[in-house]
């Protein structure tokens, strides 16, 4: 039996539609795995049929790592390199001294490096992402999942990748 790839199945039947019909599409993964799976699927098939441009760049997208008000008292629940957002503050976990119960994180804002102690924690406002690597190319539809107050943008909003140069992704929408 051959088996059946689901994710391949989904962007060809996706990317096998005329554009204007798959700007009224809605493509639903059940994971965050799967979302990206399929988001790179749909990507490449994007890039052959030359409905969005060949040349790639790779940009540093954050994936929801799920954690609850027991994880984020919890020290295995923290990882080096994920980012934690407190509120509107963004974090970078830096290091971890399971010894102590603590992480250093380093703050996006003032550049500085803090210190919490994970029992001491208060979870409200908590969440944390795993960056990843993701290809993306001139064309290609971006959409924002978290609204970013400071930057005036909110959650759902779309964008087109309208340019790569020198001064970075110009983004329109």
């Amino acid at each position: 039996n051959k088996k059946i790839d689901l994710i391949q199945m989904m962007a060809d039947d996706y990317t096998t539609r005329k554009s204007d019909v798959r700007e009224n599409t809605l493509v639903i993964a059940h994971t965050n795995d799967n979302k990206s799976q399929l988001n790179e699927a749909i990507h490449q098939n994007l890039v052959k049929k030359g409905a969005i441009h060949q040349d790639e760049v790779k940009i540093t997208i954050l994936s929801p790592d799920k954690k609850d008000e027991v994880d984020f008292k919890n020290i295995r629940s923290y990882q080096s390199g994920f980012v934690v957002r407190h509120f509107d503050a963004m974090k970078t976990i830096q290091g971890i001294d399971k010894e102590n119960n603590a992480v250093t994180l380093l703050n996006h804002e003032n550049g500085k490096n803090e210190t919490w102690l994970v029992d001491k924690i208060n979870p409200n406002g908590l969440s944390m992402y795993e960056p990843k690597e993701i290809k993306v190319s001139e064309g290609e539809k971006l959409i924002l999942t978290r609204t970013q107050g400071k930057l005036g943008r909110k959650a759902n909003e779309k964008f087109t990748l309208e340019k790569i140069d020198d001064d970075g992704l110009h983004l329109k929408g």
